[in-house]
């Protein structure tokens, strides 16, 4: 549907608006995303806006989503609504959702700016978007709206293209939106990442010069560890005060590693730092302003440079003794082998603030995570923990269940690696794991680019293809049920070893959800391949 049948279908149920604006732009966050520390896009846009000259606001949809609905005793099938795009719910919560969209529609176009912007973080923010953009058009027909972020970035569907051709969002921006913005405030439709996808990565002389993220229009009160049961147990590892917020911060752009599941590399084709000076400087600058003292590193690895990271380490480490300011930071961290990170550097983390750091150890099966691009062993696994346990660091460790090379043999020595690391359990090093909801074949990977080689056939799905409906010739036993079945024997495990799995129940809701969603496909499938192969052996 184009624009103008758009405006003539709901032409009878709207109020056409005309204005001059008050705003230039209005960028919005968009729930589902956690209350740990509050979305960093609308910030950072904000200030690149405004920097030339711009009038632009935020609007923090993900706290009003969360503050408005927390309590209410359906909340988690109001929060797996946006997660689950084909979950039923009942009537009445329907509704109560789609008023408050229709709430938000109308307090948007009340402000008058010549564009909306929605940041899309995930696809879990997909069924939401998608929502909000038509209620938008119910209002105003007129009013500009665009979309933007890696959940329209980095997904196989044609999500924001859909919306674009329909005439529910007036563009969509790929990639880095910094410079885009600017294009699409200047009326240059044609500049790359604008309603396509062939964006180009950001110079690192464009990112050193861009202003630090404004978080004006935010309530940061309503962020911290309150909103997140998981660091109720950092009170034994530090004194963090409960009305403490936090700060995204972002270091680097890309990544050091190029692991076979992650579509990084290729989003970021070249590692990007900012430096460590420059970093320091910004966490200093807002702790200065502000008195924020807690910070969360958005970076794929904080410590992808370690030349970078011993920088701003030794800064902020050295801030902190001659100023007792109790500077912390949380962040995304690879582990490495004692002759790459030494004793003598967790020292200086812990000084400088290292609290709680998340670490993809992936798979416990050395043999499984070097197939994935992880260069680490299970002996550098316990090196690193005890460094982490002595200098009262705490970690979040993620996992993949279900590789597509993941034999019985492995998935025994991934039970073995749990109860070799159990006591850092215990003591709370390891504050708790992700076991996921196993592995996806996602486009834009290594893993999905080298799929014909590994033997790896995607089952085909109605509409947009399932990423975690596959097969693999070389490990036939290894099906969707049988991905499922691990992913559940191994959360039960973990628990009963001491392991914190915050995310087991709802894990395990969406797996069931999925295997009743796409069973019968995968079966039929592996019949129909069993019937083409047994035809073309008996025509031999």
């Amino acid at each position: 549907m184009s624009i103008d049948n758009y405006k003539l279908f709901y032409q009878k149920k709207t109020v056409i608006i005309t204005h001059m604006s008050t705003q230039q732009f209005v960028i919005c966050s968009l729930p589902r995303m956690n209350m740990l520390y509050p979305p960093g896009a609308p910030a950072i846009l904000k200030s690149v806006l405004m920097a030339k000259g711009y009038k632009c606001m935020t609007k923090d949809l993900v706290a009003e989503w969360y503050t408005c609905f927390k309590d209410h005793p359906d909340w988690h099938t109001i929060d797996s609504w946006n997660a689950l795009g084909h979950l039923k719910i009942r009537e009445d919560l329907e509704q109560i959702i789609d008023s408050k969209v229709e709430e938000w529609a109308n307090n948007l176009c009340q402000i008058q700016s010549d564009w909306i912007g929605l940041s899309v973080f995930s696809y879990e923010s997909h069924r939401i978007g998608s929502l909000l953009s038509h209620k938008i058009k119910e209002v105003n027909p007129n009013q500009k709206v665009f979309m933007g972020g890696l959940g329209i970035t980095n997904v196989s569907e044609k999500y924001a293209e859909t919306l674009f051709e329909k005439g529910i969002i007036d563009a969509f921006i790929t990639g880095e939106g910094e410079e885009a913005i600017l294009q699409l405030a200047k009326g240059n439709l044609d500049y790359p990442g604008i309603n396509n996808k062939q964006y180009k990565q950001l110079s690192k002389v464009f990112i050193d010069t861009q202003p630090v993220p404004n978080y004006d229009d935010y309530d940061l009160s309503l962020y911290g560890k309150d909103n997140l049961g998981v660091f109720d147990n950092l009170n034994s590892y530090n004194s963090f005060n409960r009305d403490l917020h936090t700060l995204p911060v972002t270091a680097s752009r890309g990544c050091v590693r190029k692991c076979s599941y992650c579509d990084v590399p290729l989003l970021w084709p070249k590692f990007t730092h900012r430096g460590g000076d420059l970093v320091a400087d910004e966490i200093i600058g807002h702790y200065e302003k502000s008195g924020t003292r807690r910070f969360h590193f958005t970076d794929s690895l904080i410590n992808g440079s370690m030349k970078e990271f011993r920088v701003m380490i030794d800064r902020l480490a050295k801030f902190n003794r001659d100023k007792s300011a109790n500077l912390t930071w949380t962040g995304q961290f690879i582990f490495r082998s004692k002759q790459q990170h030494t004793k003598e550097d967790w020292r200086t983390m812990a000084e400088a603030g290292a609290s709680v750091l998340e670490v993809g150890v992936e798979s416990g099966s050395d043999d499984i995570r070097f197939q994935m691009g992880k260069k680490f062993t299970n002996d550098d696994v316990f090196y690193e923990l005890q460094n982490a346990s002595d200098n009262r660091i705490a970690t979040f460790l993620f996992a993949i269940v279900g590789w597509p090379t993941e034999t019985k043999k492995h998935f025994e020595e991934y039970k073995d690696f749990l109860v070799r690391f159990h006591p850092f359990a215990y003591n709370k090093t390891i504050l708790d794991i992700d076991l996921g909801t196993t592995t996806r074949i996602q486009p834009n990977t290594p893993i999905h680019q080298q799929k014909g080689l590994m033997g790896i056939e995607m089952i085909p799905t109605p509409r947009s293809q399932e990423d975690m409906l596959w097969w693999n010739t070389n490990n036939p036993s290894l099906t969707l049920s049988q991905r499922i079945l691990r992913r559940f024997e191994l959360g039960i495990l973990a628990r009963e070893l001491g392991y914190r799995v915050p995310g087991q129940e709802k894990d395990m809701r969406y797996l069931w959800s999925k295997w009743n969603q796409l069973k019968n496909i995968e079966k039929e499938w592996l019949h129909a391949r069993k019937d083409r192969n047994r035809s073309k052996h008996l025509q031999q």
